[in-house]
């Protein structure tokens, strides 16, 4: 059974005194907005951020703020500041990465990615990891697009 008092306000509006429900509340309405964010497809929540791939690391992170969802990577060809031209990346499975390039295999310009999670370890999200095949030999500008938090 439920016990909730309810009182009065000057407003005529009742406000409900339930710790359990005042804590949870903050995060159903969190997952409420961010549900209705990925189900409803909002062409203002899409953006793209450039990054810059670290040399024979195949992991690549992105920061948890800022993406909900990673939609397409692309190595990019610079000339100076200006974009001359990009090369999308494939989404495979983690599973053709590490067989196809895993151990000693040789660096060279991505051309294949695939999600591989948050931050192992430290029981908190900070970062979106991805798998790169191959690992990049070379610190290449990269552009992540993808869905943001209005």
């Amino acid at each position: 059974m439920l016990a909730v008092a309810l009182t009065k306000q000057t407003s005529g509006v009742y406000s409900f005194v339930d710790q359990p429900l005042q804590t949870v509340l903050p995060q159903a309405l969190n997952y409420a907005e961010l549900r209705i964010q990925r189900d409803l497809d909002f062409l203002q929540a899409r953006t793209s951020n450039n990054y810059t791939l670290i040399s024979g690391s195949n992991l690549f992170s992105v920061p948890i703020n800022d993406f909900l969802i990673l939609e397409t990577l692309e190595i990019l060809q610079e000339s100076g500041s200006t974009v001359v031209s990009s090369m999308p990346l494939t989404p495979v499975s983690r599973e053709f990465i590490q067989n196809c390039y895993s151990g000693a295999s040789q660096g060279g310009t991505p051309r294949f990615f695939a999600m591989y999670g948050d931050t192992f370890g430290d029981g908190a999200n900070t970062s979106i990891n991805v798998l790169l095949g191959p690992q990049p030999n070379y610190a290449f500008p990269i552009r992540v697009t993808g869905v943001i938090r209005l």
